[in-house]
């Protein structure tokens, strides 16, 4: 019941997370990758190394 609301909770901690890597980080800037794909890979490495 609660997973729909904690799968968004986690959605949008990792798109905080992205943004705040690229602002944090120039690289990611001068690559002009957008804060949901940082994100998204934070989110895709995470699950590699943690498996459900």
């Amino acid at each position: 019941m609660m997973t729909p609301v904690l799968s968004f909770c986690g959605l949008c901690i990792l798109l905080i997370l992205g943004k705040l890597l690229r602002v944090r980080f120039a690289i990611f800037q001068k690559l002009y990758l957008p804060s949901s794909v940082i994100g998204g890979l934070v989110g895709l490495a995470v699950m590699s190394v943690f498996p459900q």
